[in-house]
């Protein structure tokens, strides 16, 4: 979809800019050289801008899935530089090289000022999880040992409350998973907790769950009580995330 290819040049942009965009230009230049090594670096580069693409760009920041290519773009962009000096059409590589390096120390420093003003705002607050690992810890005091916690932020939750992760985006749950698959606009904040597919709901139902984890905004007003996957469950407590954001846990109501 565009708006899937709008992301992932998003993407991509960030990722350049983040290296200060003079050692990306000039690595485009470094397979055009009759060298094996400079295409054997960038055949990886490749693929990893094609999964790039593919994927239709990230909800986290700084480029996380084009990353792992810093080095082979690095050594690229030098490449290139060398290429193009050999060639003539850089007069003065070394001062070249020398902006190259500033511009990517820049755009480096850039992305981690951006990540420190906002650490209180999604989705830095997910990525940190340092809310999230209290929240899980305090939850073991108003839910059974190993309850069954439907949610859709699942590392500390598992890890730190040693709940049993009812996943609805399928990260840990291969259902889940073929669900999601078969609607491509599916999201458990869009769908009602995953309420508004009948597949869904009747697959997480036959899980009895015995609590559900909402993500909110943080001046939202909670509902005493909710009804999801044909059961009801009564509000226990918030838990905040960063400034924007809360986590509200529903416990099972099962009776006397």
């Amino acid at each position: 979809s565009s708006s899937a290819l709008v992301g992932a040049l998003g993407q991509v942009a960030t990722f350049a800019l983040g290296l200060g965009l003079v050692l990306p230009l000039a690595a485009i230049a470094a397979p055009l050289a009759r060298a094996e090594r400079a295409r054997a670096i960038a055949a990886p580069v490749v693929a990893g801008l094609a999964f790039a693409v593919y994927a239709g760009g990230d909800w986290m920041p700084g480029a996380r899935h084009l990353a792992p290519y810093v080095p082979l773009v690095t050594a690229l962009g030098v490449l290139g530089l060398e290429r193009l000096a050999a060639r003539g059409s850089i007069t003065r590589p070394a001062m070249v090289t020398r902006v190259a390096l500033a511009a990517a120390l820049a755009g480096s420093a850039h992305l981690l000022v951006t990540a420190t003003l906002a650490r209180d705002t999604f989705p830095y607050p997910v990525l940190s999880s340092v809310e999230h690992l209290a929240a899980a810890r305090d939850m073991r005091s108003l839910l059974p040992p190993h309850a069954r916690v439907v949610a859709f932020r699942i590392g500390a939750l598992g890890w730190a409350g040693d709940f049993e992760v009812i996943d609805l985006l399928g990260l840990a749950d291969r259902e889940i998973a073929r669900i999601a698959a078969r609607h491509p606009d599916y999201h458990p904040q869009r769908t009602r907790m995953g309420e508004d597919l009948p597949e869904l709901r009747a697959y997480v139902a036959s899980r009895d769950p015995d609590a559900v984890l909402l993500v909110t905004d943080a001046d939202a007003t909670f509902d005493p009580a909710i009804e999801l996957y044909g059961q009801h469950f009564t509000f226990a407590r918030s838990y905040p995330l960063g400034v924007d954001q809360a986590w509200a846990l529903y416990r099972r109501d099962r009776g006397p």
